[in-house]
């Protein structure tokens, strides 16, 4: 379906600045990073130091921080906006906050005591959980207010009805995750018949990490394939870059960048490369001294013809 054949009354005006392309790379950026080192740590968890371990929990959580915090205010903003929206770009906000609730999930499992141990996490989860649920509130009116015209084209009942079933499990997720993936010292122990995840095998934890790994590939489905197929319903098109979307894309990779290169101490291995490059330009220039020694060497014991013989 094209947007030509939509009634003229039933599309909606651009906001690139809300479901931009860059605004929608942002919070998968951080994700994506995320989603790899927790693999990489379920597999290599029983094979490398608990120094590698910690490093890699700790670069989780901190991208995990930046695209929560992302998620939060790209939110607030859409509700802010409330009055001046349309359910088209708050379903895509939406979807981008249920990413960031998913990965906060995922990295829950990586890292044991995460609810309890990084505060943070905690009262930012609590606040995504509300703003989302305003939002959500806010995206149902914002449907039932759609022209008799225009419901056909818009979002179905069932689909209202999945995405507040996706905002339990999210819920739902969190809690069980909080209370089963603790550390062995803490006190927190309100059901007990469970191990920690900690203790379990990797294919375990894999077989729980499933489901996070599931909801975030369809929500990277809903922000890329699913947006073009859905970007019918605009009036104009949000290709262009706007200064809202570049700020905010250079906003995450910088931190993402800042975060990898602290929490893996890059600056030590950089400074060590330096070192090393330095040790072989000087181990380099001086075997050319040693080599222009001997040639001069040589030629104090020669006769000029004989040493141009030499040379050429």
């Amino acid at each position: 379906m094209h947007s030509h054949i939509l009634p003229q009354s039933c599309l909606l005006p651009a906001d690139p600045d809300s479901t931009g392309f860059g605004i929608r790379l942002a919070l998968m950026i951080p994700l994506g990073v995320a989603v790899i080192l927790s693999a990489i740590w379920t597999v290599l968890r029983t094979r490398i130091n608990l120094e590698a371990l910690r490093r890699i929990s700790a670069a989780v959580y901190q991208l995990n921080a930046l695209q929560l915090t992302t998620a939060i205010i790209l939110l607030a903003i859409a509700w802010s906006k409330r009055k001046h929206s349309d359910w088209f770009h708050m379903q895509f906000a939406l979807n981008m906050a249920g990413v960031s609730s998913w990965s906060t999930s995922l990295g829950a499992i990586v890292i044991p005591g995460w609810f309890t141990k990084k505060f943070f996490q905690l009262p930012a989860l609590v606040g995504w959980h509300i703003i989302c649920f305003l939002n959500m509130k806010e995206f149902q009116a914002q449907v039932q207010r759609i022209s008799p015209e225009c419901s056909a084209h818009g979002p179905s009942a069932l689909q209202i009805r999945a995405m507040w079933a996706a905002f339990v499990l999210i819920v739902l997720m969190s809690a069980f995750v909080a209370v089963f993936n603790r550390e062995a010292s803490s006190n927190f122990r309100v059901i007990d018949f469970l191990p920690p995840v900690r203790t379990w095998k990797s294919r375990y934890i894999f077989l729980l990490q499933c489901l996070p790994f599931l909801a975030i590939t369809i929500g990277f489905y809903i922000s890329f394939p699913f947006y073009n197929k859905q970007k019918q319903f605009l009036s104009e098109s949000e290709d262009e870059w706007t200064t809202g979307q570049v700020m905010t894309l250079c906003f995450v990779v910088i931190g993402s960048v800042a975060e990898l290169w602290n929490t893996f101490d890059m600056d030590e291995c950089v400074r060590e490369h330096i070192a090393s490059s330095f040790l072989l330009l000087k181990k380099f220039s001086d075997a050319n001294t040693r080599v222009a020694r001997r040639l001069l060497n040589v030629a104090k014991d020669k006769d000029p013809e004989s040493l141009n013989s030499d040379l050429y």
